[in-house]
């Protein structure tokens, strides 16, 4: 069996976990890695989903060995040996913060270096926020050594779209359609923690009081989901949850399909995780979209999803809720290159 390092963002979020799970069931046939830093346990869910997937911890042996030597080089290669190929799937992969480590970038290009002959590849990325043409030279210089990098929306495109391994294609995400169970006057709030985003924690009032407001008018129940614990959406359920009482909370514990499924028997949804929206609009659901970011706002107008889309920081009215205009979108030719380096035998 061939043995694939798939690289996703590893922190126990719903949308990083599902795109390791579409990959894994598209090529059943090929035993994919994916390294975590820190314990193992927590993913225990994802590998039970996907028997095909193995959790191992970031560094190898060989590699902690020569890390300590202190021969980086050394460490990475043997960090990468006996892989096949590497995948690498995301969204906001490539944020240049303040006061960013660009030791990170050339940890990353000696990675891919390793498997120039062997082929690396990116699926469903975004590019930015940045800061410095700097790192915007670097990320081009590394992406030169993928065989093939899709990005998810027009902007990310563009900035590199005369690299000949760089095209456009959607989230895969929009490929992950289910059979709802549509529980009547139902509401599912996806939301987001503002206070560990600087540039919006000022608007987290009124980010509140609209969620506040719409969950009101509701007639039936309400329940909060938390796309991912790490980033402090439990915390801001529970103040929400404080402010107005009687609201359920859902938290997403590595129970992929399960998860799912109870955001998609919600009758209507308000979306501010990218993830809740692009599930919600490919699966038919009545949904108040709210937008936080470039990312989303990019892929909402690219695709022409929503009329209706509230922008936190901006005057927070809606129209109402609106079941998306889906575009005829292909999922599957994002998985193109991949394909055609693994071959599919999916079920």
């Amino acid at each position: 069996m061939k043995k694939v390092l798939l690289k996703i963002y590893p922190a126990h979020n719903w949308g990083d976990d599902m795109f390791a799970y579409i990959v894994a069931k598209r090529y059943p046939e090929i035993n994919f890695e994916i390294k975590v830093w820190g314990e193992v346990k927590g993913y225990e869910r994802l590998s039970s989903y996907c028997p095909n997937i193995t959790i191992k911890p970031y560094e190898s042996l060989p590699a902690r060995i020569f890390s300590r030597l202190g021969m980086e080089r050394a460490e990475i290669a043997a960090d990468c040996a006996g892989y096949e190929t590497l995948i690498w799937v995301g969204g906001s992969l490539f944020i240049e913060p303040d006061n960013f480590d660009y030791r990170e970038l050339e940890r990353l290009r000696h990675t891919i270096k390793m498997f120039r002959k062997r082929g690396a590849y990116i699926l469903c990325a975004n590019f930015g926020p940045y800061r410095t043409e700097k790192y915007v030279s670097l990320c081009r210089e590394i992406f030169g050594y993928f065989r093939d990098v899709c990005f998810r929306e027009k902007y990310s495109y563009e900035m590199f779209c005369d690299l000949p391994c760089v095209r456009q294609g959607v989230d895969i995400g929009f490929s992950l359609k289910r059979k709802r169970k549509i529980k009547p006057k139902t509401l599912g709030v996806s939301l987001i923690n503002l206070d560990i985003r600087p540039e919006l924690v000022k608007y987290k009032a009124d980010y509140f009081e609209f969620l506040k407001k719409l969950i009101n008018d509701n007639e039936g129940e309400t329940t909060l989901f938390c796309f991912c614990i790490p980033e402090g959406e439990r915390k801001a359920a529970d103040e929400l949850a404080q402010e107005i009482g009687g609201l359920k909370i859902r938290e997403y514990r590595g129970d992929i399909e399960e998860f799912l499924d109870d955001w998609l028997s919600m009758e209507r949804v308000i979306a501010t995780k990218f993830h809740a929206i692009v599930t919600a609009a490919a699966n038919g659901v009545e949904c108040i979209p709210i937008i936080y970011s470039k990312k989303t706002a990019n892929v909402i107008n690219d695709m022409g999803l929503y009329k209706n889309a509230v922008q936190i920081g901006k005057n927070m009215k809606t129209a109402g809720y609106e079941v998306a205009e889906l575009p005829d979108v292909d999922a599957e030719e994002v998985f193109r290159a991949v394909d055609e380096r693994l071959g599919r035998h999916g079920s």
